[in-house]
C-alpha cells in the first residue's frame, strides 16, 4: 500500500499504464474512473491505437505510444512521472522502470513483480472464480478510491441512432471463436423476415462477414477497434465473442455475445443488460486457441437456440 504521502488529498500525479488487450482496457475504465474520482491525477500511458478510446472516455492527459514500440522507445516519451500503477507485464511497465519512475504499483503477478516498488496484497474470497473485472476494481479499493458507483461504470457518451442490429461474425480472438457461417447466415436470414434491420459488421476484411453479408443480402461495413466511430453508432450489437462486444458495451450498446471455449462468468461484457448465447458442453470452458477435438461448443449451438434467445432481446 502507498503511505500517507500518496493519499488522495495530497496525491501526486499517477500515470496509469493502459492493458493491451481491448477486453482489459475496457474492464479497466471503471476502475481508473474511481481513481479520479478520488483526487488522483490520472495520466493515461497507452499503445496509439487506444488513444480513441481513452479521450473519447474522458481522459486527455495521454501519451500513446507506438504499437509495437520498444521499452526504451516509451520511456522516452515519459516525463518525470513519480508514481504508476501497471496491471500487466510487458514494454510500458519495462518503460516505467526504465524512465525511472519512483512509486511502481501493481499486483504481485508473475514477471510483474519484478517492475514494482509498491506490491499490492489482494484477498480473494473462497468460492467460484470472479469476474476479470474484479481485479482492477479491487486494486482502485487498495489505492482508496470507491469503485463501486453507478457512475464509474456509466456508458461513454455517443450518438446512437442507427436502426440496425450490427452483426459482428468475426472474432480478433482465435477462430475457435467463430460460430460456423452456415449458422449466421441461416440466423441473419431468419431475423430479417422477422423485420430486423441488420448491417454486417467486418473487423478484419475477412471472407466471412463478406461471405454471410453476400448470402443474406446486407450491407457490410469495415470495423476498426480502434476508431469508435466505426461501430459506437449503433444501440445493438450480436456477435462472437472478440473485442468488439467489449467495446462497443463500454459506449451503451447492448450486446448479445456467443460464446464458445471462453467462460462467460469470467469475461463477458461489463453490464447485466447483455445477453449471453451459448451450449454449454463437458469441454467448455477450455480456454484453447485450438480445438483438439470436433468444437462441440460452436456446432452445438443450433440456430434455434439463438432465435429464442433473441426473442426478447432489444425488440426494433
Amino acid at each position: 500500500m502507498p503511505d500517507s504521502s500518496t493519499s488522495p488529498a495530497n496525491a501526486e500525479p499517477l500515470l496509469v499504464a493502459a492493458p493491451l488487450s481491448w477486453r482489459d482496457a475496457c474492464f479497466s475504465l471503471p476502475a481508473i474512473r474511481a481513481l479520479t474520482a478520488a483526487g488522483n491525477p490520472i495520466s493515461v500511458l497507452c499503445p496509439e491505437p487506444q488513444s480513441r478510446f481513452w479521450k473519447a472516455a474522458g481522459f486527455d492527459a495521454l501519451t500513446a505510444y507506438p504499437a509495437g514500440a520498444s521499452a526504451r522507445a516509451i520511456a522516452a516519451l515519459i516525463n518525470h512521472a513519480p508514481r504508476a500503477l501497471l496491471w500487466e507485464a510487458g514494454p510500458a511497465a519495462d518503460a516505467c522502470a526504465k524512465a525511472g519512475v519512483n512509486e511502481r504499483m501493481g499486483l504481485p503477478a508473475p514477471k510483474l513483480a519484478k517492475r514494482l516498488t509498491h506490491a499490492l496484497e489482494r484477498t480473494v474470497k473462497p468460492g467460484p472464480p470472479a469476474h476479470d473485472v474484479s481485479r482492477f476494481l479491487d486494486v482502485a479499493k487498495l489505492l482508496g478510491a470507491d469503485p463501486m458507483k453507478a457512475e464509474h461504470f456509466a456508458p461513454i457518451e455517443c450518438d446512437q441512432s442507427n436502426p440496425s442490429l450490427l452483426v459482428v461474425p468475426e472474432s480478433d480472438y482465435p477462430s475457435i471463436h467463430e460460430w460456423p457461417a452456415d449458422r449466421w447466415i441461416e440466423l441473419v436470414k431468419e431475423l430479417k423476415e422477422a423485420g430486423r434491420q441488420i448491417t454486417i459488421g467486418s473487423i478484419r476484411n475477412g471472407s466471412l462477414a463478406h461471405d454471410i453479408a453476400k448470402q443474406s443480402d446486407c450491407e457490410t461495413v469495415p470495423l476498426d477497434p480502434s476508431d469508435p466511430n466505426s461501430f459506437n453508432e449503433y444501440p445493438d450489437l450480436l456477435g462472437a465473442d472478440g473485442s468488439l462486444p467489449h467495446l462497443a458495451a463500454a459506449f451503451g450498446t447492448t450486446c448479445a455475445v456467443l460464446f464458445g471455449p471462453a467462460d462467460p462468468e469470467l469475461t463477458r461484457p461489463l453490464g447485466k443488460q447483455h445477453l449471453i448465447i451459448r451450449r454449454k458442453v463437458e469441454c467448455s470452458p477450455c480456454f484453447l486457441a485450438k480445438c483438439p477435438i470436433d468444437l462441440r461448443c460452436q456446432k452445438d449451438l443450433e440456430v434455434e437456440r439463438v432465435l429464442g434467445k433473441l426473442k426478447d432481446f432489444s425488440p426494433a
